[in-house]
């Protein structure tokens, strides 16, 4: 199963990338959010819900090492794949552990953020059992 998801997703990858050859715009992020294996984590995440102020969760990632990210909204790159642009989606919620302590880093900075910071709770059995995250807005958590 997991083999054809790899597949699945390299399909997608593909078609965005020849769709995104004669420029146009690509929006991103488009999943996977795949809630259960965040759930089932033994690492804390935190983050508001599956919407917030009307954007829905559009990606999650576990832990990749350094940390898990929750995506909210989406943003568009204009002139395809092959652009030097980017963009950043709307809200971002960076889950860290740093020597033994949670640490949750909100992008970009602004009212938003201070409001997403308000309001963010546990996500699964890690998080609710881990003491408050120290939270930063439009900064990440140097861990060293």
């Amino acid at each position: 199963m997991q083999s054809l998801t790899k597949c699945a997703a390299l399909v997608a990858t593909a078609a965005a990338v020849l769709a995104g050859c004669g420029g146009g715009t690509i929006v991103v992020p488009t999943g996977p959010v795949k809630l259960d294996e965040l759930r089932a984590d033994s690492r804390p995440y935190f983050w508001v819900g599956t919407s917030f102020e009307g954007l829905p969760l559009t990606y999650a990632e576990q832990y990749n090492g350094r940390f898990g990210s929750l995506m909210y909204g989406t943003c568009e790159i204009r002139g395809g794949s092959f652009s030097d642009e980017g963009c950043a989606p709307p809200l971002e919620i960076q889950n860290t552990i740093c020597r033994g302590e949670v640490s949750v880093a909100i992008f970009p900075g602004g009212r938003r953020a201070a409001r997403a910071a308000k309001a963010l709770r546990p996500l699964n059995a890690a998080a609710r059992r881990a003491k408050e995250p120290f939270v930063s807005i439009d900064r990440g958590v140097a861990c060293y």
